[in-house]
C-alpha cells in the first residue's frame, strides 16, 4: 500500500497490508523492486492521477496489469511505458456496472455480518441531513480523510413492509449519501437488518 499520509499508511497496516509506505519519504519503485526484483503482477491505482499510472509502469513484471478505478481530474494522460516490460495492460474501471456490484454484494454483506469488515472503519464523519452543506465544505477542504456520510431518516408509515437498512450513494467528491428507513420501506419487501454504522 502506498500513500502520502502517514495516518493512512498506518491504517493500511492495521487493515492487513504486508507493506505500506509513504511515497513522499520513500522511492516507491526502488522499494518494490527490492522486495520483488522481477516486478509485480498487479498494481491498483485508487486515485486516477496521471503521475501514479506512470510510476506504476516501473513496478510491473512481464504481463503485469494496472487497474485504475480512481476518478481522474483530467480525462486524458501523458503516459510513458519506457520503464515497463514488453507486455503489460492497463484497465480503467471508473464506475462498476450494477450487475458487477450485485455479484459482490452478498459476499460483502457476509463479511460485515461476521465482523470481518466493519463499515465504521471507513467513515470519518456521520452528519444529519440538516448539516449537508457542512459536509460538502469539509470534503472540499479535505478535512475528512475517509468517507463522509449524510444520514436521512424517514418516518415509518402504517401498513408498509418492515424494513431497516443502510444505503449509500457514492459521489466522486468523496461524500456519500446515507439513507436509513426505520421500520418500514414504502413498497418494499422485508429485508435483513444491516449492521449499525455508528458502532
Amino acid at each position: 500500500s502506498v500513500d502520502i499520509s502517514d495516518e493512512k499508511v498506518e491504517r493500511a497496516k492495521r487493515f492487513g497490508a504486508d507493506y505500506a509506505v509513504n511515497s513522499t519519504a520513500v522511492d516507491v519503485v526502488a522499494f518494490v523492486r527490492d522486495l520483488f526484483p522481477q516486478g509485480v503482477q498487479s498494481v491498483v491505482d485508487a486515485v486516477g492521477v496521471n503521475a501514479l499510472l506512470n510510476e506504476a509502469m516501473g513496478l510491473l513484471a512481464d504481463h503485469g496489469k494496472i487497474c485504475s478505478y480512481g476518478i481522474s481530474p483530467k480525462l486524458e494522460m501523458n503516459l510513458s511505458w519506457a520503464p515497463a516490460p514488453y507486455n503489460w495492460s492497463l484497465t480503467f474501471v471508473q464506475f462498476p456496472e450494477k450487475k458487477e456490484e450485485a455479484a459482490q454484494h452478498e459476499e460483502v454483506m457476509e463479511m460485515i455480518r461476521t465482523g470481518e469488515l466493519v463499515p465504521r472503519d471507513f467513515i470519518s464523519l456521520v452528519l444529519p441531513q440538516g448539516e449537508i452543506a457542512t459536509a460538502f465544505d469539509l470534503v472540499e477542504q479535505k478535512k475528512t480523510d475517509l468517507k463522509t456520510v449524510i444520514e436521512f431518516r424517514a418516518l415509518s408509515q402504517k401498513g408498509m413492509h418492515p424494513y431497516a437498512a443502510i444505503e449509500t450513494l457514492p459521489d466522486p467528491s468523496g461524500l456519500h449519501l446515507h439513507a436509513r428507513w426505520n421500520g418500514h420501506r414504502p413498497g418494499g419487501q422485508p429485508r435483513a437488518l444491516l449492521p449499525e454504522l455508528r458502532r
